[in-house]
């Protein structure tokens, strides 16, 4: 069973994180132009960089719950082709008439 993290460990690797970000933010600074049709914002590139990160990060962890609920509640699987071409051809037939 996994032991939870000491404190003090904790602590170090948000510094480590930070001064990390740090470094990186020094070496990215330059500002880039974020453009959405209606307004643009000049942000920094090291900004730009974690905050699209980020992002794919938060619909990554969503995207199992997002395709779940939409595939009915449950995940649907493909039947086994068998190994062999018309295997394949006649489950990708099967799973595209069934859609």
């Amino acid at each position: 069973m996994l032991q939870p993290v000491p404190l003090s460990m904790r602590i170090l690797l948000v510094i480590l994180a930070l001064v990390l970000g740090l470094a990186f933010h020094s070496r990215n600074h330059q500002p880039v132009t974020l453009d959405f049709y209606t307004r643009s914002f000049d942000v920094p590139l090291s900004w730009a960089v974690v905050a699209a990160l980020a992002v794919g990060a938060a619909l990554g962890a969503l995207a199992p719950t997002l395709f779940r609920s939409a595939a009915g509640g449950a995940t649907r699987h493909p039947p086994d082709p068998g190994g062999n071409v018309a295997g394949w051809l006649r489950a990708w037939a099967l799973t595209s008439s069934s859609s």
